[in-house]
């Protein structure tokens, strides 16, 4: 029937102005086209930094 969507949690973080610049420099520096898009490429970049890079699950199909 539909394929199976995956499961999303929505978190609320408070961040500083400077940091708030910072996120939207990198996302127009690397033309990413969402704000959410632009923090999860860096949470990813900084797991993987720090030695705890995250695979995304395979995809059934």
């Amino acid at each position: 029937m539909g394929r199976k969507q995956e499961m999303e949690a929505r978190k609320v973080i408070s961040l500083q102005p400077w940091l708030i610049e910072a996120i939207a420099n990198y996302r127009f520096s690397a033309r990413i086209s969402t704000e959410s898009e632009a923090i999860r490429q860096l949470i990813m970049k900084g797991l993987a930094a720090e030695g705890q890079p995250v695979e995304p699950p395979a995809k059934a199909t």
